[in-house]
């Protein structure tokens, strides 16, 4: 299987950056470029094909088809994990948080792809990466590599190091110029992986939560950053917490997509884009500056939010 995994992720793939264009941009001087990792696979792209890679990579090394990860009943991970695994022919099983045998979208997607589904208590999910939990799922489906939630692992953290050179026609920024990169922050790889990896050494990143804990990332991103790039953590625009919306956030969505032609996602990309524009009214990103943001797909999970 090695040449099959070799071929779905070593592709010579290179992601757009599409440069958006309005009035309020305008009035501020701003530059304002969307990096569409989106649009690198057309059911595993995003930040998800990044995580993958090394993971799956390293399943195959081990002579494991069977792969077992975890996540919420509406998450990108669950759903970009079993397209992955029925792509290259290998057996996934995803650990459901979920008191019940819930449905929606998202698992009926991952159950069409081929993902057997493990639901769990919430209690018991809390110490889902426990040996003893460990040993009983490989009681039940033998022996498998396991992925944790979100991609959150060295093999997640090396792959999302690889973003920023699948970015073709990157703009070219003397030491001067006021450059930021933004990308929202779930577990904190990808942020963490576009930090370590950054080539413009006079950039600042911007990370993004969509939790009310947002400053619980600090300390995270501090062990998995190994860059002399600034950085910080932005937590003004959780919107209610993670997965919540508002009218205000709904409202900008709307705006955003007949504006630009783009769908965000409502739990990271959209409450991101808000937070730029928003930094960028009250002159926290200054008259002149450059933003390259990073729209890491997901737009799955709407279906989860929309009503």
């Amino acid at each position: 299987m090695k040449e099959q995994v070799s071929a779905y992720f070593d592709r010579a793939i290179q992601s757009r950056i599409q440069w958006l264009q309005d009035d309020f941009l305008t009035k501020h001087g701003v530059k304002f470029g969307l990096v569409r990792i989106d649009e690198i696979d057309a059911e595993t792209g995003g930040n998800k094909w990044f995580k993958l890679k090394y993971n799956i990579a390293a399943a195959d090394a081990q002579g494991l088809n069977t792969i077992v990860t975890f996540g919420g009943p509406f998450s990108n991970h669950i759903a970009a994990t079993a397209a992955a695994c029925r792509i290259l022919g290998l057996k996934s099983i995803g650990v459901i948080r979920s008191e019940v045998n819930y449905d929606n979208p998202t698992l009926q997607k991952a159950k069409a792809d081929g993902m057997q589904l493990h639901f769990v208590s919430k209690a018991a999910y809390a110490n889902k990466y426990s040996e003893a939990f460990i040993s009983d799922l490989k009681g039940q489906y033998g022996n498998f590599y396991w992925i944790p939630e979100g991609g959150d692992n060295e093999a997640g953290l090396k792959g999302c190091e690889e973003i920023w050179s699948h970015c073709k026609d990157l703009p070219v920024f003397d030491k001067n110029q006021a450059l930021y990169f933004a990308s929202a922050i779930g577990r904190g790889n990808t942020f963490a992986g576009l930090v370590n990896s950054c080539p413009f050494p006079n950039a600042i990143g911007l990370g993004f939560t969509g939790f009310k804990q947002g400053e619980e990332m600090v300390p995270i991103l501090a062990q998995k950053i190994k860059s002399n790039i600034q950085w910080q953590v932005i937590t003004s625009y959780h919107f209610g917490g993670f997965g919540r919306v508002n009218e205000p956030l709904i409202d900008f969505f709307k705006a955003f997509e007949k504006e630009h032609q783009v769908v965000l996602d409502y739990t990271y990309t959209a409450k991101m884009c808000y937070g730029i524009y928003d930094l960028i009214h009250n002159n926290k990103i200054e008259y002149g500056s450059t933003v390259v943001a990073f729209h890491t797909g997901g737009i799955q999970g709407n279906k989860g939010i929309e009503k």
